[in-house]
């Protein structure tokens, strides 16, 4: 996991005083660098744990533009498939995992 240098120290021993505005903000800063370096390491590990139980690559693309990058249906459809057709890339998921699972999914 990659951490960049923490200012904060640098500023409490520079102001030495915690009601500094300057030191609350790079507190601040400190939290959502910390916050940002999990989702990472989450990204990371679900990216890798999708590679292990998804073979195909086009539905690995259509879960991680849907379910990581946040896209909607219609915009990974329009990405990963060059369709207009809101539905084709959720279709497809559904089709992989019924046929996975041996089911059929009733939505």
């Amino acid at each position: 996991t990659y951490h960049s240098p923490s200012f904060s120290s640098h500023y409490k021993r520079s102001t030495g005083q915690v009601n500094d505005p300057t030191v609350q903000a790079v507190h601040r800063i400190d939290k959502l660098h910390e916050q940002l370096c999990d989702c990472f390491d989450f990204m990371l590990s679900f990216e890798t744990d999708l590679a292990e139980q998804v073979e195909e690559p086009l539905i690995r693309a259509i879960i991680r533009y849907h379910y990581l990058l946040g896209y909607s249906w219609e915009k990974t459809t329009r990405e990963m498939l060059g369709l207009s057709f809101s539905d084709a890339a959720k279709q497809r998921i559904y089709r992989y995992f019924a046929n996975k699972e041996g089911g059929e999914r009733n939505d």
